[in-house]
């Protein structure tokens, strides 16, 4: 469904990605996994247009995206659930969702209020005086009524509790077992271990330790000096 191929991307003269290839499958989970300041929100950015990839190809469902203004690919069947957030404080649940729904969508308000139950009890509630695990709910719910084909999920537990962080990853085992097609960055390798079908590791820009998840769970401890280093 997926498939990045040697992208190089820059902010001004700085070289963050490297020669990055990936490629995520039709209904698979894929975790993209390393530490703060790696390159995991770069390649998410430049997936979806909104990093300057400088060479290199972005290939979606057999259509080479590369270039792509970010509507546009937006349009084309991703999803992007990025780590800041950015719901419309001001408007409630209700309207968060309902400005980003689109007709037709399997995922209709009421499937995003039966996989995050707190929307639903807050959906008159402005988004701006949600917790922060509501408002990352809120943001995954409000990508999800746009009906993406793959979704991509920056970061999705960072800065928030220890309880509010096993609710989240719960409903992120739920969006799995949907079949609902995901690239997820994260830093938690016992969860991306637990429910991931294939792991990659970045460091410093590059690709440094892929497999599948049976592979890496055998070695998940040079999975965690990889990220140590």
């Amino acid at each position: 469904m997926l498939e990045c191929k040697g992208i190089n991307t820059f902010y001004g003269p700085a070289h963050i990605l490297f020669d990055l290839s990936i490629q995520v499958s039709e209904g698979q989970m894929v975790c993209l996994l390393g530490r703060n300041g790696v390159g995991k929100s770069t390649t998410l950015k430049s997936i979806m247009g909104l990093a300057p990839v400088a060479s290199g190809s972005i290939n979606f469902d057999g259509v080479d995206i590369t270039g792509w203004p970010a509507f546009k690919i937006a349009r084309s069947g991703l999803g992007y659930v990025p780590e800041e957030r950015r719901i419309f404080a001001e408007l409630s649940v209700e309207d968060n969702l309902e400005v980003a729904e689109r007709g037709g969508s399997p995922w209709s308000r009421q499937a995003v209020y039966d996989l995050f139950p707190p929307l639903l009890e807050f959906r008159h509630r402005n988004g701006g005086h949600l917790s922060g695990g509501q408002q990352q709910m809120l943001t995954i719910a409000r990508t999800l009524v746009g009906n993406p084909r793959l979704l991509l999920i920056d970061e999705p537990t960072e800065g928030l509790s220890p309880i509010v962080v096993r609710s989240l990853e719960d409903m992120i085992r739920d969006l799995k077992a949907k079949g609902q097609t995901m690239l997820l960055a994260a830093q938690d390798v016992k969860f991306s271990l637990s429910v991931a079908d294939y792991i990659y590791v970045m460091d410093r820009g590059r690709i440094v330790y892929e497999a599948e998840r049976s592979k890496a769970q055998e070695q998940a401890a040079e999975i965690r000096r990889l990220m140590s280093v």
